[in-house]
Order: C-alpha cells, then structure tokens, then sequence
C-alpha cells in the first residue's frame, strides 16, 4: 500500500530539509539572520550554555558542508563553523516574548527529526496479516 509509506516518506524529506537547513524563512534572531529552524535552535543553545559546543557544532556541520558545496568552496573546519554561523559574539539576553513561537516551533522541529531517526524503522516494519485457511481445512 503506497498510501502507507506516505508518512514515513514525508518525514525523511523533513529530516533532510531540517538537517541540511534548507532555508526555509529570513528572521532575526540572536547571531544576525536566521534561515533555518536549527540555526535558530542552535543560537539558542549556544547562548543558554545548556549542551556543549561539541554537539551544537555537529548538529550545524552537514548544513555548513552542504552550504559550501552549493557555494563551491572549501568544507568548513570545524574549529571555525561558530564564525560561519556568527555565534562567537552571541550575547545573553533574555527570550524574545515576541519571537517566542518562532524558537519554540524550532524546537519542535530540531527534536522531531532527532526522534524520526530512531521511529522510522519502528514505523516502517510490515503489519501482519491474517492467515489464509486452505479448503481443506474449513469445517463441514
């Protein structure tokens, strides 16, 4: 059934365009312009301290790889992907009240393609079907 593997084929193409920022809107946001909700997730995160630069670096590397690919540069170093992304000079200030559903949507977002990882394969097991009774075995 194709109408099955609609869902699941709808949620691979969002976790590429989340993964890969496809930029997808143009607002300001912490670090100068953002485009994508995990650019916004991640400026976020860099600001509050909460998870290490490590992880916050990795989620933002294969959009920065693919970014320059398009742009026919070299790939970013990974010591420099903070400049890239103009987080180095990000200051604490608090949430924007007005920009609230913005940062929360992208939260929602950053995190549904975390957990599609791990649910597709869950989803996309076959459901068991009935089994067929033979002739043979149908009662008189």
């Amino acid at each position: 059934m194709w109408s099955a593997s609609i869902p699941i084929r709808a949620g691979q193409i969002f976790f590429f365009v989340i993964l890969l920022q496809i930029p997808l809107f143009r607002v300001p946001c912490r670090s100068g312009t953002c485009t994508s909700p995990l650019q916004i997730t991640a400026a976020q995160l860099v600001t509050s301290k909460v998870i290490p630069h490590g992880v916050v670096k990795a989620l933002l590397y294969p959009g920065a790889c693919i970014q320059t690919i398009f742009s026919v540069s070299t790939l970013p170093q990974w010591s420099t992907l903070f400049e890239k992304y103009n987080l180095t000079d990000v200051t604490t200030q608090s949430v924007e009240l007005n920009r609230l559903e913005l940062l929360i949507g992208s939260y929602f977002a950053v995190a549904g393609r975390a957990c599609l990882t791990s649910q597709v394969q869950r989803l996309a097991r076959p459901v068991a079907r009935p089994l067929k009774s033979s002739a043979k075995s149908k009662l008189k």
